[in-house]
């Protein structure tokens, strides 16, 4: 049980070190003074799509519980930023940005519920024909 918790702040760490510097990169790449946060968009959209393809690879194959338990709970914990999203949203209504607030819950939602789905069928697709674990 002890290793677990050791898996989970070592995958957290760097989960959420892969986060700050996606959110970063996005940020600078859009070159935008935008009051959207496209940064968190891009990091909740990836996160959804890894989290949906660590599942499917692991349902479907011998993956060990330590190596789930590093990526789903630890790396992709780390790396998902929903409470940033709700406090950004949050904050795009109490300044009046209504109209970002909405986009930015709607593309949220919708779109990591779609990547999820995708990362499932991908994970499928992967395996498909194979018996080996990962």
């Amino acid at each position: 049980m002890f290793i677990n918790f050791i898996l989970v702040i070592i995958g957290g760490g760097l989960g959420s070190a892969a986060r700050f510097g996606l959110s970063a990169w996005v940020n600078q790449l859009m070159q935008v003074r935008s009051v959207f946060p496209y940064g968190t968009l891009t990091v909740n959209l990836a996160g959804s799509f890894l989290a949906g393809l660590v599942w499917g690879l692991s349902t479907e194959t011998t993956m060990k519980p330590e190596t789930r338990i590093f990526l789903l709970v630890g790396f992709l914990g780390g790396f998902t930023t929903f409470s940033s999203y709700a406090l950004e949203s949050y904050n795009l209504f109490n300044n009046g940005e209504i109209k970002n607030a909405l986009i930015n819950i709607f593309v949220n939602n919708i779109g990591s519920l779609l990547l999820v789905i995708a990362g499932v069928i991908l994970a499928r697709y992967i395996l498909k024909g194979s018996r080996g674990g990962i």
